[in-house]
């Protein structure tokens, strides 16, 4: 399998094992796997990045922005979407992900990611 770990000594090998028990699981194998069949179904899609299964990108640029509560109309059954806070901010004061539907406000400091399926 092709990744990389951090750390050094025990623990680089603690980090490369819960690497790869994660990266055999089912769930995640199914997953991975979605956007490839996808791709594989679909070629008249295009890739936005050579090096990337995620089918498009958008940027939201600061210093204050906002994504009401909404449903993409686009979304698919066996598709995912990924978020990602980039940028300096105190994850204190605001860069929260809101999920409307079940009234929850998370933290998500900068440099998280989140996976959503596309339901």
């Amino acid at each position: 399998m092709n990744y990389k770990v951090s750390g050094s000594g025990a623990r680089a090998n603690r980090n490369k094992d819960a690497v790869q028990k994660r990266l055999l699981n089912e769930g995640i194998r199914s997953i991975s796997g979605f956007t490839n069949a996808v791709m594989q179904k679909h070629p008249e899609l295009k890739r936005n990045f050579t090096s990337s299964v995620f089918l498009a990108t958008t940027v939201n640029f600061g210093p204050r922005s906002f994504s009401p509560p909404h449903i993409d109309s686009d979304n698919r059954a066996d598709g995912w979407c990924s978020d990602t806070a980039l940028g300096s901010f105190d994850p204190d004061k605001g860069g929260h992900l809101v999920l409307w539907d079940l009234k929850l406000v998370i933290r998500f400091p900068p440099g998280s990611s989140v996976l959503f399926p596309l339901l």
